[in-house]
């Protein structure tokens, strides 16, 4: 049985990650305001990570963008400023890829996490392929009144550490100094890039009001990292 990482609590890199860069773009179905898609977006070519009865999945996709009334900005009904975004694939999709070699049609082997919103002081460990790796998060954790189950967090690091290479390795994936009603949420852990290495889809959001879901891929880690964000799109409700 793999020797869990379960004593390890900081890191000794604390450089905040680097925000993405590059030809790698985001996004998911459903409704955006004007500029958060861009008008030749059905031109790029996507992959969808799509959830079907047999697992997940990554397969090539056509995408449909179609202009709709936003009732935010939109004076009256007759104007359509927004987005709909969809694609053709009826199983259910967790996002939408472009711009990434790495990225390619095949299955994709998921990890179940036991908690996918990781608190300071708290610790998420799992095994992927042989390999073990822990999610920790360090800050500073209040709760909002005595009764309450809500935490007011700030100073937040989110921290992943696994062995690579024969060295242990930590990596701070999320710096954030506070929230306003929001927490990071860790959407989706498995193989992406087929390098048999746990990626990662977090939702990197500190507003209640904003989903920034980010990709971090192990293909594209440099030396000494255990994963690079590679791309990430920002969406506002109302």
């Amino acid at each position: 049985m793999p020797q869990l990482l379960a004593d390890t609590l900081v890191a000794s890199d604390e450089e905040a990650p680097a925000a993405p860069s590059g030809p790698g773009k985001l996004l998911t179905e459903g409704f955006f305001h004007e500029d958060e898609v861009w008008p030749n977006a059905t031109q790029e070519k996507w992959y969808g990570l799509f959830k079907g009865r047999n697992g997940y999945y990554l397969q090539q996709t056509t995408i449909k963008t179609t202009r709709s009334h936003d009732p935010l900005v939109d004076d009256n009904e007759s104007i359509k400023s927004g987005w709909e975004v969809s694609s053709p694939n009826q199983d259910s999709s967790l996002v939408l890829i472009t711009g990434l070699p790495a990225i390619n049609n095949r299955a994709v082997e998921a990890v179940a996490l036991s908690k996918t919103e990781i608190l300071p002081g708290e610790k998420v460990s799992f095994t992927f392929k042989g390999t073990s790796y822990l999610l920790h998060a360090t800050g500073k954790k209040e709760r909002e009144s005595p009764s309450s189950d809500w935490f007011i967090v700030s100073d937040y690091k989110l921290y992943l550490t696994a062995n690579k290479n024969g060295q242990k390795i930590t990596q701070l994936l999320v710096d954030e100094k506070y929230f306003d009603d929001d927490m990071i949420n860790i959407l989706f852990v498995g193989d992406l890039d087929g390098d048999t290495v746990p990626d990662f889809l977090i939702d990197t959001s500190n507003h209640y009001n904003a989903i920034i879901p980010t990709l971090f891929l192990s293909t594209s880690a440099p030396k000494g990292q255990l994963l690079q964000a590679v791309a990430s799109h920002t969406s506002v409700g109302c």
